[in-house]
Formats: structure tokens, sequence, C-alpha cells
């Protein structure tokens, strides 16, 4: 019983570990390039990363549009199959003269959302001001933003003090009282009787808490992905299913939620064990 509480916690400190390693998906390249003054409107408008990023929506998350927010685009942006960190996005043909800007939403390696936008120009000498209204997922927040500061942090504390807990049942409580302490019976007893009480009613408030810390985390993360307000969020369980089903944090979501009732059913055999069921 012992090696599975251990096992179960270290698999679950593996899955917290890469979130935070892992840098945010950055631009690498573009064309046209930033600020590029053209004679003619290309094809397409191709941006790469530094790393595989994801459009949860392509027809949504990353456009092109013309001074007046008008869409440029003859179709969908798309990933390309060859290559996860390249996105493309068909412009329409015949292009008037103007500044036009290219704007993306896309959801990184590390599972964080990243926006960006830059202009270029057909047949002007000067460019106008990137047009960000209505910009895919302007209402959602952001990676620094109290929602998602707030709720990163519940969740480290959460599994935190699960972790602690069963660290010092194993290693603390344990040690103690494998060499009976030289103590009455009755007083020895007591004192066990306590602890492993103690315990179990700290578990209990701690494992309920993680489980709640875990769907906030759902929660905000949803409302990131898909752009909208953690209220919104809250009651799109579409949107939400959507994330889990679809995106790298929904699949390492649903694994580390698997380890939690996997670690929850251990505790819970442990827990009959000792009270004699």
């Amino acid at each position: 019983m012992t090696r599975a509480y251990a096992l179960v916690a270290a698999l679950l400190c593996m899955l917290l570990a890469p979130a935070g390693a892992l840098a945010h998906a950055v631009l690498v390249d573009a064309s046209p390039a930033p600020d590029a003054r053209l004679d003619a409107a290309p094809d397409t408008v191709r941006v790469e990363f530094n790393e595989p990023v994801q459009l949860l929506d392509p027809a949504q998350d990353a456009d092109v549009v013309d001074e007046r927010g008008l869409l440029a685009q003859a179709g969908p942006a798309m990933v390309d199959p060859g290559d996860a960190r390249v996105i493309e996005i068909p412009l329409r043909a015949g292009l008037g003269p103007g500044t036009y800007t290219a704007r993306w939403r896309v959801i990184g390696a590390d599972s964080h959302v990243v926006g960006g936008a830059y202009v270029f120009g057909v047949g002007v000498d000067d460019l106008s001001d990137p047009f960000l209204a209505g910009a895919a997922g302007a209402a959602g927040p952001s990676e620094t933003s109290a929602w998602m500061v707030g709720a990163r942090l519940l969740e480290v504390v959460g599994l935190a003090g699960l972790f602690g807990l069963i660290g010092a049942r194993l290693l603390v409580w344990g040690a103690t009282w494998r060499p009976a302490p030289a103590m009455a019976g009755e007083t020895r007893d007591s004192m066990l009787v306590w602890g492993r009480d103690g315990f179990w009613s700290a578990f209990g408030v701690v494992a309920l808490a993680a489980m709640i810390a875990e769907g906030y985390v759902l929660v905000v993360q949803s409302a990131a992905t898909l752009g909208t307000g953690v209220g919104a969020a809250l009651t799109d369980t579409a949107g939400i299913g959507q994330v889990l089903a679809d995106t790298r944090f929904g699949e390492l979501l649903q694994l580390r939620a698997g380890l939690l009732f996997l670690l929850f059913a251990v505790a819970a055999w442990q827990f009959l064990g000792e009270h004699g069921a």
C-alpha cells in the first residue's frame, strides 16, 4: 500500500512538472514579413512558430483583415499537415491596396494560449496600425490574469497538500511508530488512533479541495482557450468538452484526474482496512 501511494504521487508530480518547464510559442518567421510593403497581394499568409501549435477553431482563431476589419481571407486557417509549427491563411484573389492585419490565437505545446498580430501593406508606402477590434479571444483571461494565476495556485496548493499528507504519513508517522515507543500500551494506542483519525480528516478535506481546484483550472483554461469570460465558460458545457477532448491540456487534465481517482481509491482501500470494514 505504501508503494502504491508513492507511485501515484510520483506520477502526479511528473504531470505537473512539464507545463512549467516549456516556453510559450513564439513567432519565428512569417510570409509576408511583418511591415512588408508589397506591390501585389500574396496568395497566403504563412506564420511559423518555434514549436507545434494548435488551432481549436480554425475559422475563428486566425484571420487576415483589412483596415476596416473586413475579412481578406478566402477560407479558414489551417495548421500545415507537414509541419505543425506553421499556420497558413489563404487570401482572396485581387485584394486592393491597403494595410492588412494577420491575427492569430494558438495553443502552444505547453497548453498556453498565445495571441499575436502584425501588419503588411499592398500597394501602399505607409502602413496603418493593426486592426485588433474583434480579434479572436479578446475576452478570455490572459496567462497572467488573476483568474489564471489564482487557478494555478489553487491547483498546486491542493496537490501539494495531498503529497504533504501522504509524505508525512509514510515518512514521518510510519517511521515514528514502526519501532514501538517506550510508553504504556493504552497511551500508545490512543495516540495512534488520534493520528490516524487526524490524517483521514485532513486527507478528506484536502482531497475535496484538490478536486475543486482541478475543476476551477478547467473552467479558467477553457475560458482562455475559447476566448470568453470565466462566467460564460462555466455554463458552456460544449466548449469545456471541446477543450477536454481536443487539446493537449485536456488530455493531461484527464490523465491527472485519473491518477487522482486512483490515489483516492488507494486511500479508500487503506481507510477501510484500518477501520475494519
